[in-house]
């Protein structure tokens, strides 16, 4: 029990609430886009706004789950969970159907999922165990190859779905890694190819 509250007090509620208003508002601003007088129930599961909101409430279940789940099971199934999304990542650029142009949809049935938003929190998973092992020294030569391996491989596969932008994010894991140690120039270096790369 005393776990348990621990769980729920440790929680970052005032960045909880504000995350909860932009969700809220964001349906909203997509029921007033997309209103009209044929279908002007928000809860008209029929049209994108209803169906918005189902995802959400799908989400926030997700969430709670994810909550409610001890985080030992997390640090034990990391590279697990990496695993699979990698593999769910191949068979999508393998068998996946492309949507505006990129090739990162997968089709489970009537649903449509994108693994590359999976991939991530698998990612950071993966990445947190590697660097939560004692006596870890980020800047040894091994420990900088597997940290590149963790993020450019799936950053990899996603570049060759067409999908540049979901890509991008796993280049923010890097700013991860500067509490961790990597050194100013590193950052410096990143930066430039980051710049390099818009331009």
């Amino acid at each position: 029990m005393q776990e348990r509250n621990s769980t729920w007090g440790g929680l970052d509620w005032p960045t909880i609430f504000i995350y909860l208003a932009l969700v809220f508002m964001g349906w909203l601003n997509i029921y007033a886009a997309v209103y009209s007088d044929e279908h002007n129930s928000i809860l008209d599961f029929t049209q994108r706004y209803g169906m918005q909101l189902v995802w959400i409430i799908f989400a926030l279940a997700i969430a709670l789950v994810i909550i409610l789940i001890d985080r030992r099971v997390y640090f034990v199934f990391a590279y697990f969970f990496y695993g699979f999304a990698i593999l769910m990542l191949i068979s999508t650029l393998l068998f996946g159907r492309v949507v505006n142009g990129a090739h990162s949809w997968l089709q489970i049935g009537s649903v449509g999922i994108q693994p590359a938003e999976f991939a991530k929190f698998a990612t950071i998973l993966a990445l947190a165990k590697l660097i939560g092992v004692y006596n870890f020294k980020i800047l040894q030569p091994s420990s900088i190859l597997k940290i590149s391996i963790i993020i450019l491989l799936p950053a990899f596969i996603i570049i060759l779905q067409n999908d540049t932008g979901s890509a991008m994010v796993y280049g923010a894991l890097i700013l991860l890694l500067y509490r961790e140690g990597i050194p100013n120039w590193f950052m410096l270096f990143l930066a430039f190819m980051v710049i390099l790369f818009i331009l």
